[in-house]
């Protein structure tokens, strides 16, 4: 039996608007479109498509929208190889057609896994403890939202599909947290950037007055996420915004 699909991803707008630097705007956009993509290719591959090939000949038939095939970051994802991208260019969502059910279990516990993997990529090795990766983790996984709705092929409407994604995405899915995530009442043990969640890490020396940044996993991930990943984007630079105002006081 065939499906038609919506996978969607989020909170983006929330994740954006607790930003201090450029580097969490571009960061937090990119980390989105990037884990689409990725996405993208592991529903290809749980559907029996994993070659480089079968990708790029299915990629269509199989996901409706955004066209992926020649979209630029999604060909680097499928191959490292590829040129680094100037920007991301997968949405939050994306309309497939599926013969497997089981997806719908699977991709979840993909998209978990890859979060893990991209946050402990964003540490470094002196930083990692199992304290730290016990609320990371619990952090992580009770904020990102990756979510499907699913109907038979053969009921073809796609705007109550589309309606279904719209009523889904306002409904949050919460796991049984670790007891350390938001207990702390104490300003110096909060996220300095959302104030919702309980820091995993300190960056010293970040804030004026030589005072520590605070920085939950969320996002600590959004922060250092394009610094720890170079190669799949050319050129980023992120001047800060005071450089940004002296502008034109610089070239004169």
């Amino acid at each position: 039996m065939s499906y038609n699909a919506i996978f969607e991803i989020g909170p983006i707008h929330q994740t954006l608007g607790a930003s201090r630097k450029l580097r969490d705007y571009a960061g937090g956009s990119f980390l989105f479109s990037y884990l689409m993509g990725v996405m993208a290719k592991e529903v290809l591959e749980l559907e029996g498509i994993t070659s480089l090939a079968d990708i790029l000949n299915n990629v269509d038939d199989l996901i409706k929208e955004p066209f992926l095939k020649g979209d630029p970051l999604f060909n680097k994802i499928i191959d490292p190889s590829q040129s680094a991208v100037k920007t991301g260019t997968i949405p939050d969502r994306i309309y497939c057609t599926l013969s497997n059910e089981a997806i719908k279990t699977q991709i979840k516990n993909k998209f978990k896994q890859k979060l893990r993997d991209l946050f402990h990529e964003c540490l470094n090795s002196d930083e990692i403890t199992p304290e730290l990766n016990t609320l990371a983790e619990s952090q992580l996984s009770d904020y990102f939202r990756f979510f499907s709705v699913w109907a038979e092929a053969e009921d073809d409407d796609v705007h109550r599909l589309d309606g279904a994604a719209g009523t889904r995405g306002g409904i949050y899915e919460f796991e049984n947290c670790y007891d350390g995530m938001n207990t702390t009442k104490s300003k110096n043990d909060k996220c300095s950037l959302c104030g919702d969640r309980k820091k995993v890490i300190s960056l010293p020396k970040a804030l004026r007055k030589d005072r520590a940044e605070h920085l939950c996993a969320v996002c600590l991930l959004k922060r250092r996420f394009l610094y720890k990943h170079q190669q799949l984007v050319a050129g980023a630079k992120f001047p800060s915004t005071t450089d940004i105002a002296a502008v034109i006081t610089k070239k004169i």
